[in-house]
């Protein structure tokens, strides 16, 4: 049985304990830094049409208050698919229960993607460049290198997709 996390916007309690994960997907910004751009953030809750591709931040926390999951993500237009949630950062960072977090967070994008009528969710390869690569749109159109799932797939079979998926060398 899986411990229950609290999958919400990044807040101010949570924004240092995240700075971790952020840092483990090639995120080159100080601390310091990290905080102004977390404090720029767009809650999903204020998501409206004028929002444009800003970006927005999850974390997962344990019980106990522990950051084990942070995802940034953005809403946006694609050629193909439409509006959709285009996450390039996805993070895990729980040895002992990453499935629970996965399913969690993969859960929470789920309800993001059906209240903003989007058509499915676009995860990047974690890569080392994984947060540069967030803003460069050379890549945008490119599908080999992309997990998209529809929204109305259950969170068990988008969990284990996210899950189970490799890109080149690196996995989700």
């Amino acid at each position: 049985m899986s411990p229950c996390y609290l999958v919400e916007p990044i807040a101010p309690q949570t924004v240092d304990r995240a700075y971790a994960l952020a840092k483990a997907c090639g995120c080159a910004l100080t601390l310091r830094e990290w905080r102004l751009f977390c404090q720029a953030l767009v809650p999903a809750s204020a998501w409206d049409e004028t929002a444009g591709e800003r970006d927005h931040a999850l974390t997962a926390r344990d019980v106990r208050g522990y950051v084990k999951g942070l995802c940034v993500y953005s809403i946006a237009n694609d050629p193909s698919y439409g509006r959709l949630l285009d996450v390039p950062i996805f993070v895990v960072g729980s040895a002992a229960d990453s499935q629970g977090v996965t399913r969690e967070l993969v859960g929470a994008l789920r309800s993001e993607c059906g209240g903003t009528a989007c058509s499915g969710i676009r995860f990047w390869p974690l890569a080392h460049d994984a947060w540069m690569r967030r803003r460069r749109r050379q890549a945008f159109g490119r599908r080999d290198q992309t997990l998209f799932l529809r929204p109305l797939a259950s969170v068990a079979e988008m969990a284990g997709a996210v899950g189970a998926r490799t890109f080149k060398a690196a996995a989700l």
